[in-house]
C-alpha cells in the first residue's frame, strides 16, 4: 500500500479497546493530508488513539518496556512539528481524523514517560 493512499479503521483491530478512534465506523485518514515528515506514525497513532484514559492507560500499564521507550523515542524528536500541526487544525470543523489520532499519539507518548518514570523500578 502507498502511504497516500486512504487507510479504512475498519483494517484495525481493537484489540480489546472499545474506545480507539480509529475503531469507529466511518473514520478514514487521508495520509497525503498528514506532513510527510510524520506520516509513517500514522498506524501509530491510530493505534494509540485510545480516548478513554483507563482504557488507554490500562494498555499502557499491559505494553512492556522496551515498546514504551520506542514510542516515546519515536514521537518525541517530531512532537513539537507534529504538535503545531495538530494545533492549526483545531479550529476546523470537522476536526480532521487526522489530527484527532495524532493528539492521541501525543497523549500516549507523554503518558509513557510520566509512567516509565513514576514506574521506574518496578516494570522490567
Amino acid at each position: 500500500m502507498s502511504t497516500d493512499e486512504p487507510i479504512d479503521s475498519a483494517d484495525h483491530s481493537p484489540r480489546s479497546v472499545t474506545s480507539r478512534y480509529a475503531d469507529i465506523d466511518g473514520v478514514q485518514f487521508e495520509p497525503s493530508t498528514v506532513p510527510e515528515s510524520f506520516r509513517h506514525l500514522l498506524p501509530l497513532a491510530m493505534y494509540w488513539s485510545i480516548d478513554d484514559d483507563v482504557e488507554r492507560i490500562e494498555v499502557l500499564i499491559s505494553t512492556p518496556k522496551q515498546q514504551l521507550q520506542e514510542l516515546i523515542g519515536t514521537v518525541e524528536p517530531l512532537e513539537r512539528f507534529n504538535w503545531n500541526w495538530c494545533a492549526s487544525l483545531r479550529e476546523k470543523i470537522p476536526i480532521p481524523d487526522e489530527v484527532v489520532v495524532y493528539d492521541a499519539l501525543l497523549q500516549a507518548a507523554s503518558e509513557a514517560k510520566i509512567f516509565l518514570r513514576e514506574n521506574v523500578n518496578e516494570i522490567e
